[in-house]
C-alpha cells in the first residue's frame, strides 16, 4: 500500500483506478476537512498520483487555481481552522466553519450532480476536489455552510406532475360544466313589472 498521511485514510493497490479513499464508516463530524494547501492538476490520473504522497488532511487537489489559497506549499503544521458538522442528513449537511484564512472545505462525499451550497445563506459554487469529492471555498472567519441535494430532475418532475394535475382538474371542471348544461344558451330573466 502507498503511504498516505492523515487520519482515517486507506489505500488499496488492488483497486483499479483508486489509489486511496476515506473510511466512510467514520462519524459525520470526520467527513469535513478544512485544507489550506492545493495541488492544481486538471488531469485526474496525475492528480491521484500527486495526492498519493500528500497529507490529505491538509491538502486537496483541484482542477483550477483558487484565488487566495496557495498552491503546492508545505502544509501548515497547525490546523488552519475548525470544521464541525452540525447536521447530517441524506439530502442536507450543515457545517460550522471557523477559518484563520481562506480555505477549502472538503466534504469526503461524492460530488454528485444536484448538490448545492450556501455560505451564510449566499449561494456559492461547488468545486470538485481530490477528483471525487465536493468542496467549497470558505473565506476567513466564522461561517455556516449548508449543502443540500435538489437535482434538476426532481424539480422538472414536480413541475410536470403539477401541470398534469391542473390540466386534469381543468378538464374535469369543463366536462362537468358542459354536462350540466353550461353550454346551453342563456335566456335573459325579466325584471318584475316588465312585460316579456
Amino acid at each position: 500500500a502507498l503511504p498516505i498521511s492523515g487520519d482515517n485514510w486507506r489505500t488499496n493497490d488492488d483497486a483499479p483506478g483508486a489509489a486511496w479513499w476515506h473510511d466512510n464508516t467514520l462519524p459525520p463530524s470526520s467527513r469535513a476537512l478544512l485544507v489550506g494547501n492545493l495541488i492544481v492538476e486538471p488531469d485526474d490520473e496525475r492528480a491521484i498520483t500527486l495526492l498519493a504522497t500528500a497529507d490529505l488532511s491538509k491538502t486537496a487537489s483541484v482542477a483550477q487555481a483558487i484565488q487566495g489559497i496557495q498552491e503546492r506549499r508545505a502544509p501548515d503544521p497547525e490546523p488552519i481552522g475548525i470544521a464541525k458538522v452540525t447536521r447530517y442528513l441524506a439530502n442536507e449537511i450543515i457545517v460550522d466553519v471557523s477559518a484563520d484564512r481562506a480555505a477549502l472545505l472538503v466534504m469526503t462525499e461524492t460530488d454528485y450532480p444536484g448538490w448545492h451550497v450556501t455560505i451564510d445563506g449566499q449561494p456559492a459554487p461547488i468545486i470538485r476536489a481530490n477528483t471525487l469529492f465536493r468542496s467549497v471555498v470558505v473565506p476567513q472567519g466564522t461561517h455556516m455552510i449548508r449543502f443540500w441535494f435538489a437535482p434538476a430532475s426532481i424539480i422538472v418532475g414536480i413541475a410536470i406532475t403539477l401541470g398534469t394535475f391542473f390540466a386534469l382538474v381543468t378538464a374535469t371542471c369543463f366536462a362537468n360544466w358542459r354536462r350540466i348544461g353550461g353550454g346551453a344558451p342563456v335566456t335573459p330573466l325579466s325584471v318584475i313589472g316588465d312585460a316579456v
